[in-house]
């Protein structure tokens, strides 16, 4: 019997797989818990998130595996900056925060060590949130 090459679908999946292991799962909810923060557009709390998941958590999953999950649009405000102006400031909903912080978990070990100096930090965070909307996206 031959062995099947492995294609990028396959790995994407098994990569799609060990992001939403429970393990990895539970770390990024008890990160987003940690980090509160405001609701987005669904005005769902960090601490309604957890219930929430419990009632979801299977349709959420199959919707991710099965490439249909769309994440919400950022609520934005206005942020008072140090010069007196003001920027935009984009929030994700908590459910789109928890998937990002359960796929930065996993990728970060991968892309983290060809961002190791400073000035590169920002270029990893950028790199992450761009691999997360491909992934969300797939």
């Amino acid at each position: 019997m031959a062995l099947r090459k492995q294609t990028s679908h396959d790995k994407v999946t098994v990569l799609l797989e060990e992001i939403l292991d429970r393990a990895n799962m539970f770390n990024a909810l008890n990160r987003v818990e940690k980090n509160k923060g405001c609701p987005g557009i669904d005005n769902l709390s960090t601490s309604e998130l957890r219930s929430y998941l419990k009632e979801n958590w299977i349709q959420i999953k199959e919707s991710i595996l099965l490439g249909t999950y769309k994440p919400k649009p950022a609520k934005y405000v206005l942020i008072p900056k140090a010069d007196g102006k003001k920027r935009q400031l984009g929030i994700p909903t908590v459910l789109d925060r928890l998937i990002q912080q359960a796929i930065l978990q996993k990728l970060a070990p991968i892309f983290e060590p060809s961002f190791r100096s400073e000035e590169h930090t920002s270029e990893l965070q950028s790199h992450s949130d761009l691999v997360c909307r491909l992934l969300l996206e797939k």
